[in-house]
């Protein structure tokens, strides 16, 4: 019994990892140009109540932008410190709260990004991105209902916000309502045509939905957009060629995804899936092997190497990698163990 690998698909977004995205997170140049718009109108009325108010003020940007820079270098914890301080000095200071709720998502602390993203919205009911990143966070404490309504408030709050409609395409896919998704990705093209992660995860929605052709036709837009997506992509389209039993364009595909990506155990799995019905054992073989040699974990590496074996007569070799898929939690490996290896 063959198993497969797993899709890989562009999440929802993130300015910290291009193409892989949850969050709109804000440019350090945003709220600068807004308060230098105030000192113009204040200046004359109210001088030295001014002068005290931009010494405070910028000191609390100061410390927003050094949290900004932190997170962008992935130093999340460094950027929490930078983004608090700047609280202490402005506990009304919107993009601040935004892109702490944010840091706190990057590190898995979800009910912290959640109360950041309600302050944001208490100062600012009008603030689609409050509601979209908090949209994401609900969506990975697995409550989909509420991430829906939120990415549904910040379309109502702005109808052109491409990231509301990526992000709960992103939701209604994990729902497995693939037309809603295929729709809000539809959107996402609509107004920003050159975006190829919306292609990515339209083309695996239509994969989903058995329409091969116009996933493989996604995908393979989304490379000519954005060829940092190759890895993923090819990956994917790998799956859909194979689903339409064109094996040789599938372990061609399976062959550049790792190329742009050497440590993608899954593509070596499927690929050597691939190479075994094409008759290709010790090929298929050397590639069970190799996505093993990554992950030593690979249960269905281990799986799809024994089947390999017990085709080519070689029990104990069949006998170890099942006993192995079983010790890793296999439940179908022990069926095999008691028709094979007695």
């Amino acid at each position: 019994m063959f198993i497969r690998g797993i899709f890989l698909w562009e999440k929802s977004f993130d300015n910290f990892q291009p193409n892989t995205t949850d969050f709109v997170f804000l440019k350090k140049e945003y709220l600068f140009i807004n308060q230098k718009a105030l000192m113009r109108k204040l200046v004359i009325i109210v001088s030295l109540f001014l002068c005290a108010s931009v010494a405070y003020s910028q000191t609390a940007k100061e410390y927003y932008v050094k949290g900004y820079d932190y997170g962008e270098a992935g130093k999340y914890e460094e950027a929490i410190i930078y983004f608090t301080k700047a609280l202490e000095l402005n506990n009304e200071y919107v993009d601040v709260y935004l892109n702490r709720g944010g840091t706190y998502h990057k590190l898995g602390n979800y009910s912290n990004a959640i109360a950041d993203f309600n302050k944001a919205i208490e100062l600012n009911p009008k603030d689609a991105r409050a509601f979209t990143n908090r949209g994401n966070a609900f969506s990975r404490l697995g409550d989909t209902k509420k991430a829906i309504a939120d990415h549904d408030k910040a379309i109502e709050l702005d109808p052109k916000f491409i990231w509301a409609y990526y992000n709960r395409g992103h939701v209604y896919d994990e729902l497995g309502n693939y037309q809603q998704a295929i729709s809000d990705y539809n959107k996402v093209i609509e107004l920003n045509p050159t975006y190829g992660g919306a292609y990515n995860n339209r083309g695996r929605a239509y994969h989903m939905l058995r329409d091969y052709l116009n996933a493989i036709a996604d995908y393979t837009k989304a490379i000519e957009l954005d060829p940092k997506l190759a890895a993923m992509t090819y990956y994917n389209l790998g799956i859909s060629y194979e689903a339409l039993e064109n094996y040789q364009l599938a372990i061609a595909d399976y062959s550049k995804a790792i190329e742009f990506d050497p440590k993608n155990a899954n593509a070596y799995n499927n690929r050597g899936f691939c190479n075994h019905l094409l008759g290709d054992n010790e090929q298929a073989i050397a590639d069970f092997s190799k996505a093993i040699e990554l992950d030593p974990k690979y249960i269905l590496a281990y799986n799809n190497r024994g089947v390999v074996y017990i085709n080519k007569g070689k029990t104990a070799l069949a006998c170890a990698d099942l006993h192995k898929a079983k010790e890793l939690g296999d439940k179908d490996a022990a069926a095999m163990i008691e028709f094979h290896c007695k």
